[in-house]
């Protein structure tokens, strides 16, 4: 009789696992690709393909929840953009979510995300507004954790797209290319930006993605080739190039992202900047009769007197509502200058604004992987 030691025992059982959760695997991947025209589809060449591309789940059980799809979403699923992930995660980046919004008697709110394979609470949010983002910077430490655990080439490559589509540098920081931090004995103005960037980030306690998992200050995250100047500085040199502004400012979280990479850098104009900082500032008057006097800055930065009113709601709602509409009409003003994905989502957030209702909210939840 045949005596087998302990590792080859501990072999076998790999192998046997690894056979079965391939099995499972592909069950799964021949469902999600029934319709497509990929030799992933024989046993064999899937079972090759995914030992050598795929982080394969840790057991048998777990691969039940696991589930292909393609990236980019739109392309067909083939051995090039095929990618696993859990069905919780896939549910968040698809944006299958339904919402359940309650009002609690102290005037907070209560919202509840419900995506395929998870939900999510939220509770003692002030506002639509406060919930958006925080269900957004969920996804993103979700999506971040996720990635930071994939150990194949492949999935990094496709899955970093998911996190961050908007990352045009790609392949420039494998040419060897030096980027100088001085020119003729001055610091370049992306070494300048550079230099502003990483600052902030550390007065702000914004931590790498590695300390993903961790507390942290800000409870924010900051992509970790932001902050390598090597792979800034070409990155820097698109995005100014995205703007069509002479004393544009560089801002690296305008909308308050819980994950900072490259698709929350914008260089904006300083008075659009103003303005959607002061849409948060609610400073009302008291009169001497009990009333609120409202005052904002117009179209031309000059302050007015927009009216009185006698409650504070009242007042508070006119203030906002002109806030945003002068806003809207700075925004407007430089639309055109302005990279297209920041004004397609800068719209989505004034609609919200400007509606401010469940049904705006509702409506703006179902397009919000684009957000």
């Amino acid at each position: 009789m045949m005596t087998i030691n302990t590792a080859q025992e501990l072999t076998l059982g790999q192998v046997v696992k690894t056979t079965k959760i391939l099995e499972k695997l592909f069950d799964s991947f021949s469902k999600t690709a029934k319709d497509s025209k990929t030799d992933l589809l024989n046993q064999n060449y899937f079972n090759a393909w995914a030992a050598q591309n795929l982080s394969l789940p840790k057991s048998v059980l777990s691969a039940d929840h696991y589930s292909f799809m393609a990236v980019p979403p739109t392309s067909p699923i083939t051995a090039t953009s095929a990618v696993l992930m859990p069905l919780a995660l896939e549910g968040l980046l698809t944006g299958k979510t339904k919402s359940e919004i309650i009002k609690k008697k102290n005037k907070t709110y209560t919202l509840t995300f419900i995506y395929e394979g998870g939900r999510q609470v939220f509770d003692n949010l002030d506002n639509y507004a406060e919930a958006f983002h925080t269900f957004e910077k969920f996804k993103k430490t979700e999506s971040l954790n996720f990635y930071l655990g994939l150990t194949t080439l492949h999935e990094q490559k496709l899955f970093r797209y998911l996190i961050d589509p908007v990352y045009v540098v790609g392949e420039v920081h494998n040419s060897g290319q030096i980027y100088p931090a001085r020119e003729a004995g001055k610091k370049t103005w992306q070494y300048n930006a550079w230099l502003r960037l990483t600052a902030g980030l550390r007065v702000e306690g914004v931590e790498s993605e590695n300390c993903v998992g961790l507390r942290t200050t800000s409870g924010k995250f900051v992509h970790s080739d932001l902050l390598d100047y090597q792979k800034f500085y070409p990155l820097i040199s698109h995005i100014r190039g995205l703007t069509d502004i002479k004393d544009a400012v560089l801002v690296h979280d305008f909308f308050n992202d819980g994950f900072i990479n490259s698709d929350s850098l914008f260089y904006l104009p300083k008075r659009l900047i103003q303005n959607y900082s002061e849409l948060k500032v609610k400073t009302l008057n008291p009169a001497p009769n009990g009333s609120y006097r409202v005052v904002s800055r117009n179209l031309s930065g000059c302050k007015v007197h927009i009216g009185v009113f006698k409650t504070f709601v009242e007042a508070e709602k006119t203030l906002i509502k002109y806030k945003i509409t002068v806003l809207e009409e700075v925004f407007n003003i430089y639309r055109g200058f302005l990279p297209a994905h920041f004004c397609e989502r800068f719209d989505k957030q004034l609609r919200f604004l400007k509606e401010g209702t469940e049904k705006c909210w509702l409506t703006i939840l179902k397009s919000f992987p684009n957000v």
